[in-house]
Order: structure tokens, then C-alpha cells, then sequence
């Protein structure tokens, strides 16, 4: 009995031992968990710490650039120039502004890089280095790449013990955009003053009309060619048909033609004359027939409608007027004078105008070809001087009113004093030379100027070229004329 009461106790002892030892194990391993959630739990606070910070960097940043561009524009650029908004002052001020949240220590700033787009500066941003194309070419393609002087890339960059960091990046763009809009010019030329809002006046102009139209500006229009002398090349006269050979355009009788309006006269073939009007033909003026007036139309170089010949009867020039689903037609190069393309009859079937349809000219080198050209009619008018406050970044010009059937195009002129220079080679295009101009796609269509001419200028001016349709029987009517620019 005493033996087994001896054995029992050394069992508890034992078993007192081993219970310690699995409560260090535990209470051990219970202590490095709250640890590591503790410090889990210290690090997630202090990330979340650090982003809040980053946002108030960003928005102090850009409700910097929106008070005043042309200051956070100035600002160096790069990583290495640290800037921050502060507290006391709300001036931005140089170096890294040291903060502490719920006990934690902190560094914050932000730097500032120009921005690089594609298309010469209006595309996306990209990192990308500026390309050379952009030199002469605005735009071309999203290869061409070119600064955006009214973008700028902000990075708020906040840093704590242990060497971490957090970084956010935004682009900020100027936001206050303007407009300033010319509405009537009859008040006529010679005001080559200072004006913060336009008036009814206009610098200098040639063969524009200001007075016809009340508000509005319009070439002056010379009516087109009319006449009916032959002008039908002496070299190129020829068309080809596979039935009737050739067809003479040149054929002296007739006297082939072509003026703004219509072609005239007659030409030869093996089935006799072909007459392109009834005013013109072999038997004189025919129009009180039973067929009518008749013709082939000349609309801007696209020779449209009609001609007639006694065996054959009806040839049609273009597919549009003869109800054809099949797309043809002939025209007149506007360079050249070449006709180009095919006129069709139901007996013969089609009229080549140029062996070029065929690829041919190697062979047999035949075309018809006219001393007509369609040059319409063009004139030009420059604005006074605008002052627009401060220096701004001119953004696109536009123009309301009415096409009919001609084009506006525009130059602008920049400068940051207002004595400028405004000579005519201060007038830029896209190219950023007068010799070319920024084409408008029609009234009420913003047309975007190079961000690389008309940035950080305060004085500016449009040259508006104004040009008739071909025919020069019509043309634009101006009503306004308005540029946008942000401050």
C-alpha cells in the first residue's frame, strides 16, 4: 500500500512538469503572434497613413498649378528638385515637409516633369523622347512626339523610418480656358491697336468682302470662266473606245472646251460627232428640243450629265446622274488639267479618258487634257492685336457661318510683347512657318494649334484665308471667328 501511494506521486510530478512545459510552448507562441499582429497592424496603419498623405500632396499640388500655371510650370523639374505646399505659409516652398500622424514620423513633397504626347503634343502622354518629325510636321501620326507645355506630370512621394515609401503620380492641365470670339468687321481696315475684346475692325485684307453680308466676311467672288474659247491641249486630245477607236477632243470644227460651268462643243469619232451641250452643237443651239437642255456639267473638276450622238444616242459621264449602281465618272485633275476616268454607253460601253485607266501609257500614250483649271478664288483678312492678359497657351481657332462649297484656313501670329513682330512670316501653319495653314474641316469644327508656336504668349492675331469652290460661283460666308486659350 505505501509502495503504490509513493508511485502516484511521482507520477503527478511528472505530469505537473510536462503541463509547464507545453504552457511555455504555448504562451511562447501565443506572444510571438500578438507580436507580429502588432506589427502587422503598425505597418497597415502607417501605409495607410502614408497614402492619405500622398493625397493631400497631390491635391495641394494641383490646386497650385490651377491658381497660378504659369508659377508651377516654372517650377524645376526631376526627382531631385523636392517641393511642398506649407502648412503655415500655403506657399510652396523647397525640400521634403517633415509630418507626424498618431505618433508616426513621416517625410512628404512632390516633384514636377513635363509631359511628352504623341501627335505632336495634343495625344495621349507617354514617356517616350520628343521626336524630330515635329519640327515640321503638326499632326501626323501617334509616333510623333512633342512636349505639352499646358501638362505637367505631379509625383507626391511620402517616406518613413526603415527607408520605405509610397508614390502617386496625376497630371494636372491648365483648367481655366477661354474664349475670345470677333463677331463683324464692318468697321473696316487699319486697326492695328491693342484690344482685350474685339471690336467691328480688322488690321489689313485683300479681296474680302466685309459689307455685303451684315456681320460676316466673304471672298470676293470673280464669277468664274464663263467663255466658251477651245482649250482642248493640242497634244492630248484623244479618248479610246473598244468599238469606235479613238474619239477626237481636239477635232477643229468643234471647238472642245471647258469653262467653270460646262464642257462645250463637239468632238469626232467614227460615227460621227459627239456634242457635249445643246447650246454647242453641230446643228447650233438645239435646247428648245424635245430633249431638252442637256448637258455635260463641269462642278468643281467632276464633269457630270450628258452628251449626245446621232447613231449611239446617250453618253453618260459620271454614274451618280444616270442612276448607275456601279460607281464611275470622269474628272479633271486639278494640277494638270488631265481628264481621268470613264464616260459610258449603252452600245459601245465605256469611254477611257486617260490610258492611265488601263496602264497603258507605256504603249500607247493618249489622254485629253484641258488648259482648264479649278482655281478658286481666294482672299485674305487679319485681325487687330489681342491682349489676353498674361501669358497663355492658344489652343484651337475655329469659325461659324455657312461653307457653301469652299474652305476657311488660318494662320495665328504669338508673341509675348505686343509689338510683336507681326510680319506676314509671323503668320504660322501646323509647320510652324507661314508657308502652310491650319485647315479648318468646316464652320462650328475646332481646329487644335500647335502646342509648340502658341505657348507662353500673351499678344495674339489670325490671318483668316477665306477661299471660293472651284467654279468660284460661291463661297464661305463668315460669321465669327473664335480662338480658345487657357490662362
Amino acid at each position: 500500500m505505501n509502495k503504490k501511494r509513493s508511485g502516484t506521486r511521482g507520477q503527478s510530478l511528472i505530469e505537473i512538469l510536462v503541463a509547464l512545459g507545453i504552457g511555455v510552448i504555448l504562451i511562447g507562441g501565443v506572444t510571438a503572434l500578438i507580436s507580429v499582429n502588432m506589427r502587422s497592424s503598425s505597418e497597415s496603419k502607417m501605409n495607410q497613413a502614408a497614402s492619405s498623405l500622398t493625397q493631400e500632396v497631390i491635391d495641394g499640388a494641383k490646386s497650385k498649378a490651377e491658381a497660378d500655371w504659369n508659377a508651377f510650370y516654372g517650377l524645376a523639374k526631376g526627382s531631385a528638385n523636392a517641393y511642398y505646399v506649407a502648412s503655415s505659409t500655403n506657399a510652396i516652398t523647397t525640400g521634403k515637409e517633415p509630418i507626424s500622424v498618431s505618433g508616426y514620423a513621416f517625410s512628404r513633397y512632390f516633384y514636377v516633369e513635363n509631359v511628352q504626347r504623341t501627335q505632336c503634343g495634343i495625344g495621349t502622354p507617354t514617356t517616350d523622347a520628343a521626336t524630330a518629325s515635329c519640327n515640321t510636321n503638326f499632326p501626323l501620326s501617334s509616333a510623333d512626339i512633342a512636349e505639352d507645355p499646358s501638362t505637367q506630370k505631379i509625383v507626391a512621394v511620402v517616406e518613413w523610418a526603415g527607408g520605405r515609401s509610397i508614390t502617386q503620380d496625376q497630371y494636372v492641365v491648365r483648367t481655366k480656358n477661354v474664349g475670345i470670339r470677333q463677331t463683324d468687321w464692318s468697321g473696316g481696315g487699319g486697326d492695328n491697336g491693342i484690344l482685350t475684346a474685339p471690336n467691328n475692325k480688322y488690321a489689313t485684307a485683300s479681296s474680302v468682302d466685309v459689307t455685303a453680308t451684315p456681320g460676316a466676311i466673304e471672298v470676293v467672288l470673280s464669277g468664274g470662266d464663263t467663255g466658251t474659247t477651245e482649250n482642248i491641249d493640242a497634244t492630248h486630245h484623244w479618248a479610246w473606245n473598244d468599238v469606235i477607236g479613238w474619239i477626237d477632243f481636239g477635232y477643229a470644227a468643234g471647238n472642245v472646251g471647258v469653262n467653270d460651268v460646262k464642257m462645250f462643243g463637239y468632238a469626232s469619232s467614227s460615227i460621227g460627232l459627239i456634242a457635249f451641250n445643246c447650246e454647242t452643237t453641230p446643228n447650233g443651239n438645239i435646247c428648245g428640243g424635245a430633249a431638252g437642255d442637256w448637258k455635260v456639267a463641269n462642278v468643281s473638276g467632276s464633269l457630270q450629265g450628258w452628251a449626245y450622238n446621232d447613231a449611239i444616242g446617250w453618253i453618260s459621264f459620271d454614274s451618280v446622274t444616270a442612276g448607275s449602281p456601279i460607281p464611275y465618272g470622269v474628272t479633271i485633275d486639278a494640277a494638270t488639267g488631265e481628264f481621268r476616268g470613264w464616260a459610258w454607253n449603252d452600245v459601245i460601253g465605256w469611254i477611257s479618258m486617260n490610258c492611265s485607266n488601263e496602264n497603258t501609257c507605256g504603249t500607247v500614250d493618249y489622254k485629253v487634257k484641258t488648259g482648264w483649271t479649278s482655281i478658286p478664288d481666294s482672299g485674305w483678312l487679319t485681325s487687330p492685336i489681342f491682349d489676353l492678359g498674361g501669358s497663355v497657351a492658344v489652343n484651337t481657332v475655329a469659325w461659324k457661318g455657312a461653307a457653301n462649297g469652299g474652305t476657311v484656313r488660318f494662320q495665328i501670329a504669338a508673341s509675348d510683347i505686343s509689338t510683336g513682330p507681326w510680319t506676314n512670316a509671323d503668320y504660322k501653319g501646323p509647320d510652324g512657318t507661314s508657308g502652310t495653314n491650319y485647315v479648318t474641316s468646316g464652320p462650328d469644327a475646332s481646329t487644335v494649334v500647335s502646342p509648340r508656336d502658341f505657348s507662353g504668349v500673351r499678344y495674339v492675331r489670325y490671318k483668316a484665308i477665306i477661299e471660293s469652290n472651284a467654279g468660284s460661283t460661291d463661297g464661305p460666308e463668315v460669321q465669327d471667328i473664335i480662338m480658345t486659350y487657357s490662362l
